[in-house]
């Protein structure tokens, strides 16, 4: 069966009851005067009441003229016929943000239906299905539209809101020019690149929901949790909550929140309890109902002091009360610190073995204050640090190295430089920080901290933390050649491996829920991973609408083959017309006989 390209052509088929009503009329008589009656006999007998129907009347120009309709119809719907090798390309990019969550099932239903309408306007179609984000899989590839359907079926997104133009430009580069590119999502857009059309299943939708939370320790020394809910709509609404510890469920509390509203709640970690659960009445958007809490634990960061270090005690204890997480130690004990603070005499210099913060001991009571230009070399432990107002004496300080990376120049002088031999980290100071103004000044304290954290990073040891879902994960953790593979353990799920060289894609699961990263027999994380993207769940501005419709005419000028003989048709219904004319003409025309018959005698 053909397709049509116009079918606006065939309103041209209203003409076949008209000529059929035209044909159905008679005429009105004129009259006549004769002055004799013998005449009468030759005239047929008409109508004298006017227009009106009668009876249908048959003849050659009504039939002419009725096939000459169909053939005006037939030219003007353009019919189109499926090419032996016509074949339609569609390429599908799912907007893989998690608010397409509240409308996946509705989406790929009516998705499924849309190419099921334009899927005969070919004589084959393949199909490409590929997520949004830069790094989204391809869900199908193939030309069975059923098992595209399953694939989709299959389909869960879960990003954050990101930029979906380079998938596009990927699914435009997979179909070609001539393709189809459809980018499934739930907002109307007004510019699709890459000529992409728009296709959405959803409508505004209420929606209320946890969206952040932080802990803190009060003065008593309690650990307590607050949690951030928003609601997310234009009208009022009330929810309510409840905390689950080990199973237990609380008592319900009511909340009430005004339009685009936000309110927070807060409670304490229960003594002895390490996790609880926070749950919200549940509506059509159930991730960010529910919201799993853990009691954090970072990394201790163990640090001993080498040297005559009693001098300088009151500038440790200010680097300890500026970075949070250190734990003084001995240099004696059995278990190596992390990291050092090194006294360093430039009369007797000692080797140092282990991450370490070396300030120099002078000697010299009072030299003179170094004068020069203070240049900050580009690197991370100093970006966007100001050293412009360091005083600094000139002493004895402490010898080179020719593979040491100076941070600070005053002059010629190195200030402050960074040495790592070894696989150890040593930052060190090449002049008296108590006899400058060194320790006064912010950046003195920001560079501490970004070194100690550096070293803290780099340290294997069990943390546990609340995280975002989808989160990247940055963990510390053995090496070497008999180093175990990652194993992330979600709750419910098998476990699933990592190899080693594959860590930094490490992430949170995709679901709000408790989880865990242990590399062989030694736990290094565990989270509780939590939705909060508050523009995700905002559906205020979801609308529909199907891009998909109106391409219809586009694929059958595309992929269909038109009429050949439509030069044939022309020639046809314009030897229709004058057939027409003509047969109407003769019946008007008097016969010869009627011509030259004689008048009749006067009396």
């Amino acid at each position: 069966m053909p397709a049509f390209a116009n079918p606006l052509g065939f309103l041209a088929l209203l003409g076949l009851p008209a000529i059929v009503a035209i044909h159905f009329l008679q005429q009105k008589s004129k009259l006549t005067n004769v002055s004799t009656l013998f005449l009468l006999e030759q005239i047929a007998r008409e109508d004298v009441t006017g227009h009106r129907f009668e009876r249908f009347r048959r003849s050659i120009p009504l039939w002419l003229q009725l096939l000459g309709i169909l053939l005006l119809t037939w030219l003007l719907v353009q019919p189109r016929w499926i090419g032996k090798d016509s074949v339609q390309r569609v390429a599908i990019v799912l907007d893989s943000t998690a608010s397409m969550n509240a409308f996946r099932e509705t989406t790929t239903a009516k998705l499924g239906q849309a190419l099921d309408d334009i899927a005969p306007l070919a004589a084959r179609s393949e199909y490409i299905a590929l997520e949004s984000h830069s790094t989204g899989d391809r869900l199908y590839s193939g030309s069975t539209i059923s098992t595209l359907r399953e694939s989709l079926a299959n389909w869960f997104p879960r990003e954050s809101a990101h930029d979906a133009t380079d998938a596009l430009r990927l699914a435009r580069s997979l179909v070609g020019p001539a393709g189809i590119v459809v980018y499934a999502t739930d907002h109307q857009r007004a510019d699709l690149p890459f000529s992409a059309k728009l296709f959405s299943a959803a409508s505004p939708m209420v929606n209320c929901g946890f969206t952040g939370v932080e802990t803190e320790t009060n003065e008593q020394g309690e650990l307590l949790w607050k949690v951030l809910v928003r609601n997310h709509s234009a009208v009022p609404q009330k929810r309510i909550w409840r905390l689950e510890v080990d199973g237990a469920v609380g008592a319900n509390n009511e909340i009430t929140l005004d339009a685009g509203d936000s309110e927070t709640i807060r409670g304490p970690f229960p003594e002895g309890v390490d996790q609880l659960v926070l749950q919200l009445s549940p509506d059509n958007f159930t991730i960010d109902d529910t919201l799993p809490l853990l009691r954090p634990k970072e990394k201790i960061l163990r640090v001993a002091s080498a040297g005559n270090a009693e001098e300088f005690e009151p500038l440790f204890e200010k680097i300890r009360h500026g970075v949070p997480g250190i734990e003084s130690v001995s240099a004696d004990e059995e278990t190596p610190p992390d990291a050092t603070f090194v006294i360093h005499d430039p009369l007797q210099p000692v080797e140092i073995g282990s991450h370490a913060c070396i300030f120099s001991a002078d000697p010299i009571d009072a030299g003179l204050y170094l004068d020069g230009e203070i240049v900050v070399e580009n690197h991370p432990l100093v970006e966007k640090l100001n050293w412009q107002g360091l005083l600094a004496r000139r002493s004895l300080g402490m010898a080179m190295r020719e593979t040491d990376e100076v941070l600070v120049w005053i002059g010629n002088e190195p200030m402050i430089f960074l040495r790592g031999e070894n696989g150890l980290r040593q930052l060190g100071f090449g002049f008296d920080v108590r006899k400058s103004n060194a320790t006064r000044l912010p950046a003195f304290i920001i560079l501490m901290q970004r070194f100690l954290e550096g070293i803290r990073e780099e340290k294997v040891m069990e943390t546990w933390a609340n995280v975002d879902v989808r989160q990247r994960l940055s963990l510390a953790y053995s090496t070497g050649e008999e180093a175990k593979p990652l194993s992330l353990r979600v709750d419910g799920q098998p476990p699933r491996e990592i190899p080693l060289e594959q860590s930094s894609f490490l992430r949170a699961p995709d679901m709000p829920g408790y989880f865990e990263v242990w590399q062989g027999k030694q736990r290094l994380f565990r989270g509780a991973a939590q939705f909060s993207d508050a523009r995700e769940a905002d559906f205020r501005e979801a609308s529909s609408f199907n891009g998909i419709q109106g391409i219809d005419s586009e694929l059958v000028e595309s992929q269909q083959e038109s009429d050949g003989l439509w030069r044939l048709w022309t020639l046809l219904l314009t030897a229709l017309l004058l057939g027409s004319w003509y047969y109407s003409d003769r019946k008007r025309r008097p016969k010869a006989s009627e011509l030259s018959a004689p008048s009749p005698a006067r009396n």
